[in-house]
């Protein structure tokens, strides 16, 4: 079976890093506070307009990359699936990855690193742009492990997702839709479907 795994809020916790380091890049700059702990990204958690939010990711995003610590039983989860014989595939729309400069090689670069020393295995790493479909249909991937809400409706409509629970995605819901609070819930939901599609 072909596993799509997402980064960002599903191998770690994007949420409470931007909360943490919102509030002290916001402290630092003398604008904005934190008005919506449960937003998807910082321009919305503290009000901020588009040019301070990139000027927050181009100060943070590395640290966040190198140091944001792997979310428990990620790393013995997939390893597991791995061995089961499972194909995992890595798809990630991370800032600056899919870029052809420096800062995109320094990041495709700072990715993999990050993967090796949290002892997280992957058969093949995508670097996509925000439309994800297209590598799930190309890759033919049959289940994808996602967070973003956005992401999870488009990517249900052709196969099972496994929504990582997030604040921000609590109201996300649909048939196809498999909502996991945890790496070793995600394990056990992934043998159910097993059971139940014969054709996975």
């Amino acid at each position: 079976m072909k596993i799509g795994i997402d980064i960002d809020g599903v191998l770690t916790n994007t949420s409470e890093f931007m909360i943490n380091c919102g509030k002290k890049y916001a402290q630092k700059i003398g604008k904005g506070k934190l008005i919506d702990k449960d937003a998807y990204d910082v321009i919305d958690m503290f009000g901020w307009d588009e040019e301070i939010t990139m000027q927050f990711w181009e100060e943070n995003i590395f640290e966040y990359a190198k140091n944001n610590p792997a979310l428990p039983f990620a790393s013995e989860t997939i390893q597991k699936l791995q061995e089961e014989g499972n194909e995992i595939i890595i798809i990630t729309a991370r800032l600056f990855s899919n870029k052809l400069d420096q800062k995109g090689t320094k990041m495709r670069r700072t990715v993999k690193q990050w993967l090796k020393e949290n002892q997280i295995p992957y058969d093949k790493i995508l670097f996509s742009k925000e439309d994800k479909e297209l590598y799930c249909e190309s890759y033919k991937v049959e289940i994808m492990i996602e967070d973003s809400p956005k992401n999870i409706y488009e990517l249900s409509k052709k196969r099972f997702v496994i929504c990582m629970g997030m604040p921000y995605n609590k109201q996300v819901q649909g048939d196809k839709i498999i909502r996991c609070k945890d790496w070793k819930e995600i394990y056990d939901q992934i043998q159910q479907l097993k059971l139940k599609n014969k054709n996975i």
